[in-house]
């Protein structure tokens, strides 16, 4: 990625990149995200990009199928629609037009043997019968939708972190409310939620199609009731001119006192990811806060939530969980 942006300032001339005006929904993250301004002045920038613009024309013109994952991390599906949207505006150069073959999976050509296979029996069908080939291809899936608020026993809305199919929402300004649309399943037809809050115990649930739900979330227990604390106590100090200072953070997310890794959800200063490949290890880049602190979140299923602040000094963190039955 790097190579690319570096390559892309060195053609243009400049950065096209901004995001200094940019309101991010997570308040640490908005606070302390690095910010970036472009070289050019907005109207300037189409102007610059044309040149390297495709014009979306094949050589001999031929049909195309494209095979895409909904939710690929290095080449957005996005990609496919503008592709099409530049074929149907080349017509009639363009015969046939491009079934949107998106495969609901998280990957970079994450195809199985099957779905390859159906996608080149689609082509056949296309140059055989000469048809469009929305009336020979398979229409691509219906999503599911994940609607509603995250609200405490008393019905107050809570802000908190909404994880779906790769998908998250922040269910802040104002509290309660997400919205998580066109999801891809899994291979079962069902759809994991994932519920992350401050002070409340994770709500994970399996879904088998589109909700508009409450999800009301359950206190961590306080006083003489608490959840053991496994962790070393730190005071992190103050340090206002570290403020949106980027670092990295690394550690790992263990049961108790002891080695055991857990597969958790990691969430510092507006970032997250998941400890869930066998070592429990966690790392990130993330901006400091105003006081040039960050949050460190750890939160996992039957697990008591773990929430620390540190400060630049105390970057690599080992966090201990205990169980929820710890906390009954």
């Amino acid at each position: 990625m790097t190579f690319f942006v570096n390559d892309s300032v060195s053609d243009l001339g400049g950065s096209i990149f901004d995001n200094w005006a940019t309101e991010y929904p997570d308040p640490e993250l908005n606070a302390g995200v690095r910010r970036y301004s472009s070289t050019f002045y907005p109207a300037d920038i189409d102007d610059a990009v044309s040149p390297y613009e495709t014009s979306g024309l094949l050589p001999g013109d031929p049909p195309l199928v494209a095979l895409h994952n909904f939710l690929d991390h290095r080449v957005p599906y996005d990609h496919v629609l503008l592709y099409a949207l530049k074929s149907d505006a080349a017509a009639p150069f363009i015969k046939f037009p491009i079934p949107l073959g998106g495969i609901p999976r998280y990957g970079h050509c994450d195809f199985t043997a099957g779905e390859a296979a159906l996608a080149f029996q689609c082509l056949i069908g296309v140059v055989e019968a000469g048809l469009p080939s929305s009336l020979v291809c398979p229409p691509p899936p219906t999503g599911v939708n994940l609607t509603g608020t995250v609200e405490d026993p008393g019905g107050t809305g809570l802000c908190a972190l909404v994880l779906a199919s790769g998908q998250f929402d922040f269910s802040c300004n104002p509290n309660g409310p997400y919205s998580l649309l066109d999801l891809p399943t899994e291979s079962d037809g069902t759809v994991k939620r994932q519920v992350y809050a401050d002070g409340f115990f994770p709500n994970v649930e399996t879904l088998t199609g589109s909700v508009d739900e409450t999800v009301v979330m359950t206190r961590v227990s306080s006083g003489s009731s608490a959840c053991p604390d496994y962790n070393t106590p730190y005071e992190p100090g103050v340090f206002p001119d570290s403020a949106g200072k980027q670092v990295d953070i690394s550690g790992t997310v263990l049961l108790q006192d002891t080695q055991t890794p857990v597969c958790a959800l990691v969430l510092s200063n507006g970032q997250f990811g998941f400890t869930c490949d066998g070592t429990g290890s966690y790392a990130a880049n993330i901006p400091l806060d105003a006081n040039g602190q960050f949050k460190l979140q750890v939160y996992a299923d039957g697990f008591a939530p773990t929430i620390q602040t540190f400060d630049e000094f105390s970057l690599i963190n080992d966090v201990r969980m205990a169980r929820v039955v710890e906390c009954q």
